[in-house]
């Protein structure tokens, strides 16, 4: 069943319907939503419930323009955003290599093995990036988004997406090379 589907039956008032659209994209958005909150996992996980509150009071509001999933992960985002400004400094710290464990995708043990090292040192280099360079990383290889879905979900141009994407990937190459791992 599609999220438009989901989201015209949550605007009913059908539970299942919800529970069905949290179980496909719990995880996900989680990811997405601990790339503004430095990897501070309970906050993520905070945002995504609340997102998911608005979800189920304003589903009647998404109005076909745009994906449906584009418009569930901005709620998340905007959910992300509003607790990460609540915080002393505006920035959560935890651990980074937390992320991991959200990965959409599930490696086996020897390609986990062989990317071991060079996630160490990247997900430490993404505290090191702006807020909008760690959420077009996160989503683009965390969650295997492609641009145009994240330009839907963050609510920017295509353009600026690849462009961020782009310059991201740069200064976390630029950063491995200088620590001697090959990128």
């Amino acid at each position: 069943m599609t999220n438009e589907t989901l989201l015209a039956q949550i605007a009913g008032g059908d539970r299942q319907a919800f529970d069905q659209l949290y179980r496909q994209m719990y995880s996900s958005l989680v990811a997405q939503c601990l790339a503004f909150l430095k990897q501070d996992l309970p906050l993520a996980e905070d945002a995504v419930d609340e997102a998911f509150v608005d979800i189920w009071r304003f589903a009647g509001n998404y109005d076909g323009r745009g994906s449906a999933s584009g418009w569930i992960r901005r709620i998340a985002r905007n959910k992300a955003i509003d607790l990460l400004r609540k915080l002393p400094g505006g920035e959560a710290l935890s651990d980074p290599a937390e992320l991991l464990s959200w990965r959409d995708e599930s490696p086996g043990p020897e390609e986990m093995a062989l990317r071991a090292d060079q996630d160490r040192h990247i997900l430490v280099l993404l505290d090191g990036l702006s807020t909008e360079h760690r959420e077009v990383v996160v989503l683009h290889y965390y969650s295997n988004m492609k641009l145009c879905e994240i330009a839907d979900a963050t609510g920017a141009a295509e353009g600026t997406v690849k462009s961020r994407l782009f310059h991201a990937r740069k200064l976390l190459r630029q950063k491995l090379e200088h620590l001697g791992v090959n990128a």
